[in-house]
């Protein structure tokens, strides 16, 4: 029976719990977002933060910059941030070094493990949180019940924010991982093996219903505009056909990352003792 994943409600029901923590921990919390230039889709991710976290009682400051912003006055500014947690919104432009940028955020304020270090400790399997995109997929997977151990994962993208990520999540569950390109001659030859598909390549309807086996779990983690719409790597018309289970875009992946996101900052300011209540 085919369903579609309701990311949205997942992440509702989710959000209630914490905001009643939030409550009832007292806890006052501050997340800064900071944007440079003006990608059309990041900028909808930014709004959807800021608008859920708000929700729940936490304080969301976005920090603009031009594109033309140097390397040294960005990581100046983002070293002399005061909020308990630190966002630097993806894509950056090209002239920046990414990697120095995220290296600027403190690890008690990386909540989206950007960082060289936060993401050593959880390749390690060290940190206490995980990336917000391992999170969002696991808990679609938990949600519906699938299994997703000992199974043939194909992940289409090998970017940091979700290919690289949950690589390393689905390997400690002993799967068969295969991790796809740009470069990757024949996407379709991997995919119609797939048990599970996760996309994150960004390019607009790239999985179609005949790149998939009958039965597999597709979700999408990609995201793109064409026209002022945001779009994701899934065409649902065809893959539908064949799949038991797709997330959509938008409405699937994106609303538990924020989730995530937001538990991952609570989780990094409450003290041991409390963060299992």
């Amino acid at each position: 029976m085919f369903q579609t994943v309701d990311g949205r409600k997942i992440a509702g029901e989710k959000f209630s719990e914490l905001k009643r923590k939030i409550e009832k921990e007292q806890l006052s919390l501050s997340l800064a977002v900071v944007k440079v230039g003006k990608d059309e889709t990041s900028q909808i991710y930014v709004n959807a933060k800021k608008r859920e976290l708000e929700k729940v009682g936490i304080s969301v400051s976005i920090y603009y910059f031009p594109e033309d912003v140097s390397e040294e006055e960005l990581c100046k500014e983002i070293k002399l941030l005061k909020e308990d947690g630190v966002i630097v919104q993806l894509p950056l432009p090209v002239n920046l070094n990414k990697q120095k940028i995220l290296d600027t955020v403190l690890e008690k304020k990386d909540v989206d493990l950007l960082s060289t270090t936060s993401l050593g400790k959880f390749y390690k399997g060290t940190n206490k949180i995980n990336p917000p995109v391992v999170g969002a997929v696991k808990s679609i997977l938990d949600y519906y019940r699938v299994e997703y151990r000992e199974k043939n994962i194909v992940l289409v993208g090998s970017g940091m924010l979700v290919g690289k990520p949950l690589s390393v999540f689905f390997m400690e569950s002993k799967n068969t991982v295969s991790v796809l390109n740009s470069r990757t001659n024949d996407i379709g030859y991997f995919t119609r093996k797939a048990d599970i598909i996760v996309s994150g390549a960004g390019v607009p309807r790239l999985i179609k219903g005949d790149m998939i086996k009958d039965g597999a779990v597709v979700i999408d983690a990609g995201t793109s505009t064409e026209k002022g719409v945001l779009m994701g790597d899934v065409d649902i018309e065809s893959v539908k056909e064949k799949a038991s289970l797709v997330s959509p875009v938008p409405g699937g992946v994106g609303p538990l990352t924020v989730y995530h996101l937001a538990e991952n900052l609570v989780r990094l300011n409450t003290p041991p003792s409390l963060r299992g209540r």
